[in-house]
């Protein structure tokens, strides 16, 4: 077999798990909250934030979302490099009439004190 070439993405410190080695400062734009636009039932419609990283070290950011088929994120984990920014995609496929709102909680580098939260707001559209 002929070598086969890879790059693998890891993060890792030798802090321990409850240790916060810096304090994070990511900021979403243009907002935390994202309305998406109205579809219908077995549609998607997409929207797209940045998460902008504004200090000089390094940022691990990951969602902690439960399973919803509504919504879907992308990616969930990652790294914004310092002074950088990352783009994420939302993707939003109602699946019944009405109102939807969900907020997505965000860890930054590890740690459950330091949250960042995005809302998503859509609305399934009837046609007749």
């Amino acid at each position: 077999m002929p070598p086969i070439n890879g790059s693998l993405f890891c993060v890792g410190h030798s802090f321990s798990e409850n240790c916060q080695p810096f304090i994070p400062i990511m900021s979403v734009q243009p907002s935390n909250k994202v309305n998406f636009k109205p579809c219908a039932v077995g549609d998607s419609v997409y929207q797209t934030v940045e998460f902008v990283n504004q200090t000089d070290t390094p940022s691990f950011f990951k969602f902690n979302i439960e399973l919803d088929p509504q919504v879907k994120v992308f990616p969930q984990t990652g790294v914004v490099e310092a002074k950088s920014f990352c783009i994420i995609v939302l993707e939003f496929t109602p699946v019944k009439d009405g109102y939807f709102h969900k907020v997505l909680n965000v860890s930054l580098n590890h740690s459950q004190s330091n949250l960042v939260h995005v809302h998503c707001y859509g609305y399934l559209s009837i046609t007749i």
